[in-house]
């Protein structure tokens, strides 16, 4: 489910004076499923946008009672060494009204260079290094100082030009607008936010058809945080993995929306949902530029590593051995999420006739039938050995049972011919070579286990992970979840 409803990009411009209509100024627009279309100014005797018109423009559409996201390509915020080269207090809002008394390029007739040369303003009063760059526009790479003047395309005079517009916009309409980093990592659900974009990033990602070089800019911002919000990645860059020191830095400074800073994450998951994460985790690192390593194994296995001190990044297991372990203080407290609910299913070797297990008498009569079964050592063969008691045949069928080994795959045990008839999590069935599956118990007899995940007490990479489990109970993990038997958490 994507989180907001209407994507705006916004290509920014520095020229002339705020009531100028400029050609460098775009805007592009998608709601819903639609491609971003190029959104026109109002229709006035100017025929492009005015820095003016677009943050009224956004006042407007912001205070609709649609969750949009806006993306403007121009810096929010300024190296720390600025603060403290003028003795600033480190808070945002703060800043915005100190740089509008010092900057005030939102008054009429008011040029940039009008303030740069003393003609207006106090600008001498408030200056920066073109040496000094943020810590987001380091990882971003070609990113330039927002003191570097005087360049084609200079972000120093669109960054010094639309800032007191972010105070605009702020003033007009409060807490009703979330403007990222600056109010908060998380944006709450149904709010609409505002952040600071690059669309040098994503340029190559979008084929650039006869757009002119700023409307494919404003294009590329919308279109990269449209398929973000989409395919569930956007919410890994809102939360980008930064040190406790950086992410205090960037409260600050202020952070580009897409500059990622990659993790490694290291997962020990349960057997049972092996196939889907094949499937799912490497969309993630495609997405997020995270890597991911996955450590396999059943629940004794996994349980007895955890118990005895290991550390990783995520823990998948039963939601039951997940609790205890939240319990223990092995696991973060309110980090567990649900991710594939899995029954139990039925195989035998490859061409092998099929026993009936339409209903709880004829899966009876074929266990009794049967001349050898094969059960795991995991949370289905805890209940299967105690459906036998209740069906009453525990007894009868106890010396036919093979049960394998802690971390081994049933599949795997009845392609070779270990059992006649096998029986384990349906996911880990599916994919298995030499074997036919049969199909799930039936409907009365057939228990659900919860596959849960849970952030390591301990992890060295807690955000990256939290991205990674978003990722995994988002709705663009669901088909991949079905696809291996599993029902989403």
């Amino acid at each position: 489910m994507s989180a907001f409803d209407r994507i705006i990009g916004i290509d920014y411009s520095g020229a002339e004076t705020p009531e100028a209509s400029l050609k460098g100024l775009r805007v592009y627009m998608t709601e819903g499923d639609a491609p971003p279309v190029e959104a026109p100014p109002p229709p006035t005797v100017r025929r492009y946008w005015t820095r003016r018109g677009i943050a009224e423009w956004l006042v407007e559409r912001l205070a609709e009672p649609v969750p949009t996201l806006v993306g403007i390509d121009h810096g929010f915020s300024f190296p720390l060494r600025y603060f403290k080269r003028h003795g600033l207090k480190l808070d945002w809002p703060a800043f915005l009204d100190d740089f509008q008394r010092h900057w005030p390029t939102d008054k009429d007739h008011t040029y940039v260079d009008f303030i740069r040369d003393g003609l207006s303003g106090n600008g001498a009063a408030r200056t920066g290094s073109a040496r000094w760059r943020r810590l987001t526009e380091e990882r971003a790479g070609g990113a330039k100082s927002v003191f570097h003047f005087d360049v084609p395309g200079s972000v120093a005079k669109s960054t010094h030009a639309g800032i007191p517009w972010l105070r605009f916009i702020r003033r007009h309409l409060g807490d009703r607008v979330h403007f990222w980093p600056f109010d908060g990592w998380e944006i709450l659900a149904g709010r609409s936010a505002i952040a600071e974009v690059y669309p040098a990033l994503w340029r190559r990602n979008f084929a650039r058809a006869d757009r002119t070089d700023d409307q494919h800019d404003a294009y590329c911002a919308a279109a990269w945080l449209r398929r973000a919000d989409r395919d569930g990645s956007l919410a890994g860059f809102l939360k980008p993995c930064l040190t406790p020191p950086e992410r205090a830095l960037a409260n600050v400074e202020g952070w580009i929306l897409g500059v990622a800073t990659f993790a490694d994450i290291t997962v020990i998951a349960s057997n049972a949902v092996k196939e889907a994460l094949a499937e799912l985790v490497p969309r993630f690192e495609q997405a997020s530029g995270h890597a991911v390593t996955i450590i396999w194994g059943g629940t004794l296995d996994i349980s007895k590593r955890i118990g005895d001190g290991e550390v990783v990044d995520i823990v998948i297991l039963g939601a039951e051995r997940i609790e205890d372990f939240i319990r223990q203080g092995r696991i973060a407290a309110g980090s567990r999420l649900d991710i594939a609910r899995s029954g139990i299913g039925v195989a035998v070797p490859a061409g092998a006739r099929k026993p009936d297990i339409s209903s709880a008498a004829a899966l009876q009569a074929s266990l009794l039938a049967a001349r050898s079964i094969v059960l795991s050592s995991g949370p289905s063969s805890v209940y299967l050995a105690d459906l036998f008691r209740r069906m009453g045949i525990a007894d009868q069928i106890k010396s036919k049972i093979n049960q394998i080994g802690p971390g081994l795959p049933v599949g795997k045990a009845v392609a070779n011919r270990a059992g006649e008839i096998g029986f384990t999590q349906v996911s880990e069935l599916l994919a298995v070579a030499g074997i036919d599956y049969v199909g799930p118990l039936p409907a009365d007899v057939q228990h659900v286990t919860v596959f849960s995940a849970g952030i390591h007490a301990a992890a060295p990479a807690p955000d990256a992970a939290k991205a990674l489990l978003e990722f995994l109970t988002g709705p663009q993990a669901a088909a991949a979840i079905r696809h291996w038997g599993m029902e989403p958490g």
